[in-house]
């Protein structure tokens, strides 16, 4: 039954941490801006803040996978919820040197979802930044 326990609080703490990052929890360096679907009227995203979800978005996935890996091994409720805080803290943290505001990086993201085109930019511009470009 206590095992039972602690695997469900693993599970929602996980399912909190990924909730927080909507995976992003995010093109080139142009002045270039386009109104895309799923974005406000009249809001764009420019390329600048393309880039700057993606670099965001990377980091981002690597504090979710550290911390997914840290609170498979938690058996204390007090210590995965220090953990998740923590996590939080630090995505946020990224989110904000990356230059955006969490509102805004949760708009592109759902931009990015809702728009093929944004998308393929988004695609194009993160596997840059996985090459290292």
């Amino acid at each position: 039954m206590n095992n039972i326990r602690r695997q469900s609080l693993r599970v929602g703490l996980l399912a909190a941490i990924l909730s927080l990052v909507v995976p992003g929890a995010l093109v080139r360096g142009t002045a270039h801006a386009t109104q895309h679907e799923g974005t406000e009227p009249g809001q764009v995203v420019s390329d600048n803040e393309l880039k700057s979800f993606a670099q965001a978005y990377k980091k981002i996935t690597g504090i979710r996978l550290d911390y997914e890996s840290r609170l498979s091994k938690v058996q204390d409720q007090k210590k995965a919820q220090e953990l998740q805080q923590q996590a939080q803290t630090e995505m946020i943290r990224v989110v904000q040197d990356e230059g955006l505001t969490a509102d805004k990086y949760n708009q592109i993201f759902a931009a990015v979802q809702q728009d093929q085109e944004l998308r393929k930019k988004f695609n194009d511009v993160f596997q840059n930044l996985e090459k290292g470009e």
